[in-house]
């Protein structure tokens, strides 16, 4: 994944879709989002989009579930510690976003929302769904960290 082409495909040898390419974490560490996933977030949206009445946050981050393959090698790296196996890797901090005022950097690992221990993206776009502010616990470069961050309206 280069500079530009992050959000494209990531097609398998047979010209087939299989996910979409989302960040790279060094060389030879590239993630992409399986296309399954992206496919089931489709129809779910499409189906909250349905709800208009109900207000929705955001912090303006994209965001991945940090599997323990992921973690032993950003320990590996040095830039998370030993005995952190679960958490969210940020993949990207839009400028001007409620996460960037709020200090939140790509690459942070959040570990914790308002004191409760974070397993999945899924735990924290729930949590932002609340719309207060959050007390975030980050790991940046292998030191602990928090943040307080107020999601904003997404509808108007």
């Amino acid at each position: 994944i280069t500079q530009g082409n992050s959000g494209g495909p990531l097609v398998n040898l047979d010209g087939e879709v299989i996910g979409i390419n989302t960040m790279t974490a060094g060389p030879g560490i590239s993630f992409a989002v399986p296309s399954d996933f992206a496919k089931e977030f489709l129809k779910r949206a499409n189906k909250t989009a349905k709800h208009r009445g109900r207000r929705r946050y955001g912090i303006g981050v994209s965001m991945l579930t940090m599997s323990p393959r992921i973690a032993k090698s950003l320990q590996m790296r040095g830039l998370l510690p030993p005995g952190v196996d679960r958490g969210v890797l940020l993949a990207i901090v839009w400028p001007g976003s409620p996460a960037d005022h709020a200090g939140l950097m790509k690459g942070d690992v959040i570990v914790r929302i308002n004191n409760k221990d974070i397993k999945s993206s899924s735990e924290v776009f729930e949590i932002i769904q609340s719309g207060g502010s959050l007390r975030v616990e980050i790991i940046r470069e292998n030191i602990k960290r928090i943040l307080v961050v107020t999601p904003e309206p997404l509808d108007s």
